[in-house]
């Protein structure tokens, strides 16, 4: 039996094949914008593997990526290379009522 961290939902992908597709789909928006900043809004299990795989924790352990609603992580991409900057900020959320 696989891990069940990486089985996401029933009758749905899992959670490597959330992974690769957004790899691939995040990777060929960066190439188009490169040098650019830009903003990606994307569902929570989207960023959760995207960002567990560039942290090199593997898509397995995307549930421990911590992800508040509205949180901001920022991805540099420098010649081939992607790294996380920052991780789940969400210092602009402050004072807001839940």
């Amino acid at each position: 039996m696989s891990d069940p961290s990486e089985n996401g939902y029933p009758h749905g992908e899992n959670f490597g094949q959330v992974a690769v597709r957004a790899t691939a789909a995040i990777g060929e928006i960066l190439d188009q914008n490169a040098g650019r900043t830009i903003v990606i809004v994307s569902h929570h299990i989207v960023n959760r593997t995207y960002l567990a795989t560039l942290l090199g924790i593997g898509v397995g352990k995307a549930r421990t990526v911590s992800l508040e609603n509205c949180g901001i992580s920022v991805i540099v991409r420098e010649g081939d290379k992607t790294a996380v900057n920052t991780l789940n900020a969400s210092f602009h959320l402050q004072g807001l009522a839940a």
